[in-house]
């Protein structure tokens, strides 16, 4: 049970949470906004798809900021009680540091399961979906999510992303060349492509060449 003490305690403790929450959620969606808009005329990648982007990607920030804004903010809460000698007043009034230490532990605690519960099942897919917008827009063409990267098709090449940066670099592609007749005719492997003059290009190439059956 929470008694006057507590829930004082606690509204104060939950304000300075979120808003310090705030703050570094807002710090990291700027930061992420500017390297996406880097990115603008990358493929169909415009501003909006960037904004929607950065806007996909809040949710993973605040499960990862929340254990520390939940620190930072008790801090703060806590600071700010001192400050006002509040704090001194409830230790006058019989209420222990011990008890003060419980009443914020009351709040913090269950709040911080709350989010790594969510985070558990709703963000993975959001994030996730947020990935394949921007390479879908990027790469061009069709594109197939899978667990551990993208595949895309252009004409008759397949190619296999294994992953796309946050600066929107592709790391480690594959590409299967096929002929007319269905047929590998060639197997390239580069170990990154940057997007350049309206197109991408790969960098440390390898090349095998299929000869035909």
């Amino acid at each position: 049970m929470m008694n006057t003490l507590d829930r004082y305690i606690g509204k104060s403790i939950l304000g300075a949470i979120f808003a310090t929450l705030l703050t570094l959620v807002g710090l990291s969606a700027i930061i992420k906004f500017v390297e996406q808009f880097r990115s603008v005329g990358k493929g169909s990648y415009d501003i909006w798809q960037a904004i929607f982007y950065t806007v996909l990607t809040i949710p993973k920030d605040i499960e990862t900021f929340f254990p520390m804004a939940a620190l930072l903010g008790a801090l703060i809460a806590l600071g700010n009680l001192a400050s006002r000698s509040e704090l001194v007043v409830m230790q006058s009034s019989g209420f222990s540091r011990l008890k003060i230490g419980l009443a914020v532990m009351k709040t913090a605690i269950p709040l911080v399961l709350i989010t790594m519960a969510i985070g558990e099942k709703g963000i993975p897919q959001t994030e996730q979906f947020a990935r394949d917008m921007r390479a879908r827009a990027m790469a061009g063409g069709s594109i197939l999510s899978v667990k551990n990267g993208v595949w895309a098709k252009d004409g008759n090449d397949f190619i296999y992303i294994r992953q796309i940066t946050d600066d929107a670099k592709l790391k480690d592609v594959y590409v299967y060349r096929f002929d007319d007749k269905r047929q590998l005719k060639q197997l390239s492997h580069a170990n990154q492509a940057n997007f350049e003059d309206g197109q991408w290009k790969l960098s440390q190439i390898n090349t095998s060449t299929l000869s035909p059956v």
